[in-house]
């Protein structure tokens, strides 16, 4: 079985762009409460941008249109290795300490979704399962999202 952290790093520009979004969103939950918990999500968001810039500048945009998501990529890069206070709140679910440590897979599995935070991050997560080709982990963390 495809882990999710080969698979994100392989996939897609359009994928890396919706990871880096996702992992944003997250992100910006953790941030007021839990700004060490927030840089962790932030690093994984500027990777995704990164990726989605590189693979943007090598092709050159499609059209006119197209958008290459420089600004997000420098505040996420920027905010993921931003000098924090120390301490945050208690712990978070293992599951969700788990996905900000990068063990992706073991935090997809144990996903439990009680909250705005515990749903942002399963989003983030449904998108690397989809890049790994498990759709139906991918389906079950959506599902949860409705």
């Amino acid at each position: 079985m495809a882990t999710i952290r080969d698979s994100i790093r392989g996939a897609n520009h359009f994928t890396q762009l919706a990871w880096a979004e996702a992992w944003a969103a997250v992100a910006k939950q953790l941030e007021p409460a839990r700004p060490s918990s927030a840089r962790a999500a932030w690093r994984f968001a500027s990777a995704g941008y990164d990726a989605y810039t590189e693979a943007y500048w090598k092709h050159m945009p499609a059209s006119r249109f197209d958008y290459d998501y420089a600004q997000e990529a420098a505040d996420a890069h920027a905010r993921a290795h931003a000098t924090v206070a120390a301490g945050d709140a208690p712990p978070l679910a293992r599951w969700i300490e788990d996905a900000l440590a990068g063990r992706f897979d073991d935090a997809a599995a144990a996903a439990e979704l009680t909250d705005d935070l515990s749903r942002a991050i399963a989003a983030a997560l449904s998108v690397g399962c989809y890049a790994a080709g498990r759709t139906d982990d991918a389906e079950r963390l959506s599902r949860r999202n409705v």
